[in-house]
């Protein structure tokens, strides 16, 4: 297929900080950008190494690199769930969450189209606010999502460490502000129609 010398669309892409997540979002870019739409990836900044050699199209997929912030029992320079053992993956979590701000003032630099992400609940409202499309994409089946989201309030349940957070993230990766929506192309979306 030709490539499309003016691109249609910018995405931002912002996976959960997990490589079978991270690179499926990247051949999905890829995809996007033989299409001619132009992408951001927000990823954490030493992942960017790693993932380099997957980026076919450089020249539409660019990098942006986020610093995770400290999370009082975070080992120090932890970046991705491979990382960390299992059992530490809530704090990784919570270091993703506490990047809001780095990836608010990302998207309102690069004025994008689209925000795909995952795992983010605070990525519709967020993208919303900033004219943006929230497009929740998962690599995942449903069943395992609705098994991750069991699993954890059984967990938080019996531990009786029962938050309104545990519960917004749970409801929120579920809820209606995703879209269900084909690859970008026409006559699937026109620019008219966002």
């Amino acid at each position: 297929m030709a490539m499309v010398k003016n691109p249609r669309f910018h995405i931002v892409m912002y996976p959960w900080s997990a490589f079978g997540h991270m690179i499926p979002y990247l051949h999905l870019s890829n995809e996007l950008a033989e299409r001619g739409h132009s992408i951001t990836f927000i990823l954490p900044k030493k992942v960017q190494s790693q993932l380099q050699h997957l980026n076919l199209h450089p020249t539409l997929i660019s990098f942006h690199s986020l610093t995770i912030p400290y999370v009082d029992g975070l080992p120090p320079g932890a970046e991705t769930a491979s990382d960390v053992p299992i059992s530490l993956h809530h704090l990784l979590a919570t270091a993703m969450d506490r990047t809001t701000d780095q990836v608010e003032a990302a998207l309102r630099a690069l004025k994008s189209d689209f925000l795909f992400y995952d795992t983010a609940y605070w990525a519709p409202p967020l993208a919303s606010k900033l004219g943006m499309k929230p497009i929740f994409y998962s690599a995942v089946s449903v069943a395992a999502m609705r098994f991750r989201a069991v699993s954890s309030v059984t967990y938080c349940l019996s531990a009786a460490v029962i938050s309104n957070t545990l519960f917004k993230r749970t409801k929120d990766v579920f809820s209606t502000h995703s879209t269900t929506w084909p690859l970008l192309s026409e006559p699937a979306l026109s620019k008219n129609q966002k």
